[in-house]
């Protein structure tokens, strides 16, 4: 043991300074007289050692866990870690169990796996002590919504809370994107009051009722059309339409955020190939076209040098005419529209909302103005846009400058900007507006969007600028339901064999009246609705109480809305006698009749005899009361008779037979307004065409045309 010790202390010796040696020699020599000094230093340098290691380990997996930030757990009961997404050609590094805490990145999206999944994260993970990266099936993780990018949450600090959790979505899965907040100086409602002014934002009339607008001048309630403001088939959005579109928040993903998508030119990361995935499926795809020097040339190569030589985005600029024209191509593309034969317009530059939008952009595309006479365009700017396009090529180059010179190099440098004029791009706000459909943005940033899809460049940098407004609502606006139409209004309402006073109006709902004899006990009512869509309750045959009846027509609406019109029918308890007796004959009609043609109501009354304080009121057929006694009684002439508390009890309507144009005389006139009418040639309603019946048959025909004929040459007298 003694050279065993002194083997040590030598091999110590070796590894040692001088002083440390002749330390540790000294202590050996000592614990060698003592063997259980031995055994005690022993088990210190055991301790010690042990211990070391022990604050080693620490310090070094609190080094690597400080160094990884989770924000995700893990929620499949087992899941596997592999080297790369899916599961061909892969390996498993790491199998983690439940409530496992990971720090989660981009998603990577593949296709075709065996496995069935397609989408996957990327992880990091702490396993024994030691940081692992791969891929993680994403659906097996749930990320932790408190937990953010301290330096990504900065670059978003301009923006409102109610954008930030879309923003952060989105930034998880393309963290290379760039979101810049801009600021628009006018308050929300103002912006969203001026974008709903007429004309301003259009839909197409194939949408739901409830997102058109329904202010006077854009929609006729009373024939239930809508105005066209472009073509035919254009009309003004509702303001709740517009604010739904208007706001950047409701379209904050992957897809739609592209309607911010700064549309300058990229040489970097817009490609050819890419353009030519999106000419697929259109009119463009495969057609060869010349260039501006006659030479053959692509579609997709056209828009490339487009782009280069304008500035804007060759993507945007397909999207544009995709938009503006459909992938099948329109009028303006065609080369052939009459008149205007060899021009060709894109990007419908200058066909503004008209009955016939593309002859003012065929216009433009000829001279540089859709209005040449008022407004020519200058020789300069004709040759800065290649004016006239009297080629695809020159349509495509030109009109890209155009739409570079005047909107994008101009602030308007996204699609959201281009449609909604929000920021004074130096000449105002709300009217430099490229287009006037509410929903164009949104179809473009689809196709743009397809385009760095198609061409796998989500994940380059790309800047999107989103505008912010003053007082905006706390949450984003939603989108108005689709509830249907909401006109509510009557075209008609009547009472079968009766007047109503006042005569029926539309926009009138209340104070309509009729009284009828003791004797009628019930009536009909018809009514029909100005929409096909609204439904009618209320009509048909009512039963009448003694004294008022009040009865309510309610017209529903499809969205549901509802208008009532309010008739109070009187049937009268009192016998007729009891109020007057007359020599004329009333009919059960209402009407009253024997009354010959010049009687006046002076004569007329003679003929009535009242009582019990009752009144008689002489009115014309519009229902304003007649006080001349001189005034000649005509056909539509109405007799009221009121109790001693003036209420009205019976009303009847004057009929003078043959008195058919209603002035009080049988003559030529008459016969001749009867025999047009038996010619089919006019026609005649109400008291008028009762007048015409003067044998009293039920009808209007030649029979009683000889009669009136007869009178008039005084040949006979009508029967009254």
């Amino acid at each position: 043991m003694h050279n065993q010790y002194r083997n040590t202390s030598t091999d110590s010796a070796v590894r040692c300074p001088a002083n440390t040696n002749q330390l540790q020699y000294g202590t050996f020599r000592r614990i060698q007289r003592n063997p259980s000094a031995f055994l005690h230093h022993f088990f210190r340098i055991l301790a010690i050692l042990l211990a070391g290691a022990f604050i080693l380990s620490c310090i070094s997996a609190s080094r690597v866990n400080a160094e990884l930030i989770t924000n995700a757990k893990v929620t499949a009961s087992t899941a596997n870690v592999r080297s790369a997404p899916g599961t061909t050609a892969t390996n498993v590094i790491a199998t983690i169990t439940a409530g496992t805490r990971v720090a989660a990145g981009d998603i990577v999206t593949i296709s075709g796996d065996p496995s069935g999944y397609n989408s996957w994260c990327r992880i990091s993970v702490i396993v024994n002590g030691s940081q692992l990266d791969g891929y993680l099936v994403s659906s097996y993780i749930l990320r932790d919504p408190t937990t953010t990018d301290s330096s990504f949450e900065a670059l978003i600090a301009a923006f409102p809370e109610s954008y930030k959790q879309s923003l952060r979505s989105l930034h998880e899965a393309h963290s290379s994107w760039v979101f810049r907040a801009v600021n628009v100086p006018a308050d929300w409602n103002t912006v969203a009051a001026a974008e709903s002014t007429l004309g301003t934002s259009l839909i197409t009339s194939s949408v739901d009722d409830a997102w058109k607008s329904t202010e006077p001048s854009a929609y006729n309630a009373l024939t239930n059309t809508y105005t066209p403001y472009d073509g035919s088939s254009w009309v003004n959005a509702s303001r709740d339409i517009v604010a739904y579109y208007l706001d950047p928040r409701n379209f904050l993903s992957e897809t739609y955020i592209f309607q911010f998508l700064n549309l300058s030119y990229d040489a970097g990361t817009q490609t050819q190939d890419a353009v030519q995935k999106l000419l697929n499926n259109t009119f463009m795809a495969s057609a060869v076209i010349t260039d501006s020097t006659g030479l053959p040339t692509t579609y997709s190569q056209a828009f490339m040098q487009a782009g280069a030589l304008s500035g804007a985005s060759p993507y945007q600029l397909v999207s544009r005419v995709i938009q503006e024209v459909s992938a099948q191509g329109s009028r303006s593309t065609s080369g052939t529209e009459p008149g205007y034969a060899g021009n060709f317009n894109f990007y419908n530059i200058g066909a503004s909302s008209s009955s016939d939008p593309v002859i003012l952009g065929l216009t433009f595309a000829a001279s540089g103005s859709n209005n040449p006479a008022s407004y020519p365009m200058s020789a300069e700017n004709q040759a800065k846009y290649w004016i006239p396009w009297n080629s695809p090529y020159r349509s495509i180059v030109g009109g890209g400058i155009y739409i570079s010179s005047n909107y994008i190099q101009r602030g308007q440098n996204t699609p959201y900007f281009q449609k909604f004029d929000v920021t004074d791009d130096g000449n105002g706000t709300y009217r430099h507006q490229y287009m006037t459909n509410v929903q164009a943005m949104v179809g473009e940033s689809t196709t743009l969007y397809n385009a760095y899809s198609k061409s796998s460049m989500l994940d380059v940098p790309l800047t999107f600028n989103i505008p912010v407004y003053s007082n905006m609502p706390e949450a984003a606006v939603a989108q108005p339901a689709k509830t249907g139409n909401s006109n509510n209004y009557l075209s008609s309402l009547s009472i079968d064999g009766y007047s109503l006073t006042p005569t029926f109006d539309t926009t009138v709902t209340d104070g309509y009246s009729l009284i009828v004899p003791g004797p009628i006990t019930s009536v009909n009512l018809t009514a029909s609705a100005v929409s096909g869509t609204a439904t009618v309750s209320g009509t048909g045959s009512k039963i009448l109480n003694a004294g008022d009846n009040p009865i309510a027509i309610t017209v529903t609406a499809k969205n549901g809305s509802v208008r009532t019109y309010n008739i109070t029918i009187v049937r009268d308890t009192q016998a007729g006698e009891n109020l007057f007796t007359t020599s004329y004959r009333i009919n059960e009609d209402k009407t009253l009749a024997g009354i010959v043609p010049g009687t006046t109501i002076a004569v007329m009354t003679g003929g009535i005899k009242l009582a019990n304080g009752a009144q008689c009121v002489f009115m014309d057929a519009a229902g304003t009361v007649i006080t001349d006694p001189a005034h000649v009684i005509v056909t539509g002439d109405r007799v009221q008779f009121l109790d001693i508390s003036l209420k009205p009890v019976y009303d009847y309507t004057a009929l003078v037979y043959g008195d058919s144009n209603a002035d009080g005389k049988v003559n030529s006139t008459d016969l001749t307004v009867v025999c047009r009418y038996v010619l089919k040639e006019n026609d005649i309603t109400g008291a008028a065409l009762l007048a015409a019946d003067v044998n009293h048959d039920g009808k209007a025909n030649s029979t009683d045309l000889t009669i009136i004929c007869r009178h008039v040459l005084k040949e006979s007298t009508i029967t009254q």
